[in-house]
């Protein structure tokens, strides 16, 4: 980095240094990294493996637009979000940009549509921190408006800025690894987890009528890969990718991804109420 720049950081990450282990940490750090990098919004999200994340941090302008992005995301398909498949891939550390992680049909689907354009992000790079217990934490910043992207200047000097951010975040951030554990003994009743909403979602879309070759294709359209992308993965051919698409379009009476993204959430929703009905009343056993 150059001196002017290092300098400047050096006295804003002080600030932040500051603040560890209190409730400004979070801020402080943002307007660290806002002196040096213009950007919209600031979100963090912790994962544990297909576990419901947290939604641990934010810095967005409004209420409503907080509510989309936070708890919409985490009680939303957050399953078909790139940096959660990143972490499930076993990504722990290092600065990823949305577009250089996403699969090649990912801008064109339902979810990047109701997450993305109804929020106007238009561009995201995360930070991924391992914290112990295998739970990773994502820091993304965000940039909106049609011509407001990440330059790569400013990708560099995040690069460059990356080690100190991530080791500052993850020792501000590691004790909320503790909060799954908590989270799973407080909520649940045997045999019923409330952290795997979505995966349980995913998993019944279709899964009395699907085959198990069709299930696989249609998780692979939700998440946003071409038909050709969906062929490396599974290698067979694209030909034979399109008739098990067509086919369990056909078998779920559906004609489109939009459609079959309303399944995915229609199921969703009615997992999470049954497991909001199941849940222990205070003081039960």
């Amino acid at each position: 980095m150059e001196d002017t720049i290092l300098a400047q950081w050096s006295i804003v990450q002080a600030r932040a240094i500051a603040a560890l282990g209190t409730p400004d940490f979070g801020p402080r750090l943002t307007q660290a990294i806002r002196a040096l990098v213009p950007f919209d919004n600031v979100m963090l999200f912790v994962y544990r493996g297909e576990e419901r994340p947290l939604a641990a941090f934010t810095d967005v302008a409004s209420s409503d637009e907080a509510r989309i992005i936070m708890e919409g995301y985490i009680t939303g398909p957050y399953l078909l979000d790139p940096y959660f498949t990143e972490v499930l891939n076993g990504r722990l550390t290092g600065l990823e940009r949305l577009s250089d992680i996403a699969p090649d049909r990912f801008f064109e689907t339902e979810y990047f549509k109701r997450h993305y354009i109804r929020t106007g992000i238009v561009d995201e790079i995360g930070f991924f921190m391992g914290l112990p217990d295998g739970v990773t934490a994502v820091l993304s910043l965000t940039k909106r408006g049609a011509v407001s992207r990440f330059t790569s200047d400013e990708i560099a000097l995040l690069s460059d800025l990356g080690p100190a951010i991530r080791t500052l975040g993850a020792h501000n951030w590691m004790p909320l690894y503790k909060e799954f554990e908590s989270r799973r003994v407080g909520e649940t009743r045997p045999g019923i987890d409330p952290v795997h909403p979505i995966e349980m979602a995913m998993n019944t879309v279709g899964q009395d009528v699907l085959s198990r070759r069709e299930s696989e294709v249609v998780a692979f359209i939700l998440r946003g890969h071409s038909t050709e992308s969906i062929a490396l993965h599974l290698g067979i051919s694209p030909g034979t990718v399109k008739i098990h698409r067509k086919k369990a379009y056909s078998k779920l009476a559906i004609s489109s991804q939009a459609e079959l993204f309303s399944l995915l959430l229609d199921r969703l929703r009615n997992i999470v109420e049954k497991l909001q009905s199941t849940t222990l009343e205070p003081g039960s056993t």
